[in-house]
């Protein structure tokens, strides 16, 4: 579970990814390492919403479908829908109550780390238009200086 997609693969002939335990350079469903990247087992929304998260690998959010359902709170809490007849390479569900687990957690994203993530992203991704204008000066803002103010005609 900890180490499915995430350790690259050290195979050098062509071989069946989906069946390989081992992440791939450009597949899809290779994963961050949960023990050192701090993402939960919940759904980023901005990658199911735009497909792109500005925080990256300091989301606290899974980003795709292995780092979701392999994730500690996640794998084998549930039944397979085939049970013991299930053919997939890899599956993410239990096929006898024996290989079902009980997580320790439920998946949780704390307000601060959520924060903290956004606040690293914002300091890779500078928003463009934040150095564009200067912010006016506070007295600039007050109710006699918008009183004074002309409007126009």
């Amino acid at each position: 579970m900890w180490c499915m997609k995430v350790i690259p693969c050290t195979k050098r002939f062509v071989h069946d990814w989906t069946v390989c335990p081992f992440a791939h350079t450009g597949e899809k469903a290779a994963r961050r390492d949960p023990r050192q990247h701090g993402y939960t087992g919940i759904a980023c929304p901005d990658m199911k919403k735009v497909g792109a998260c500005m925080r990256g690998d300091h989301c606290p959010y899974a980003h795709n479908v292995f780092e979701y359902w392999l994730h500690p709170t996640r794998y084998r809490t549930q039944l397979c829908n085939d049970g013991p007849g299930c053919r997939r390479a890899i599956c993410f569900f239990a096929h006898s109550l024996d290989q079902l687990r009980v997580p320790a957690a439920k998946p949780y994203v704390s307000p601060e780390a959520l924060a903290r993530a956004s606040l690293d992203a914002m300091a890779l991704h500078p928003h463009p238009l934040a150095q564009a204008a200067p912010l006016p000066a506070p007295e600039a803002l007050s109710h006699e200086a918008l009183a004074r103010a002309e409007l126009p005609t």
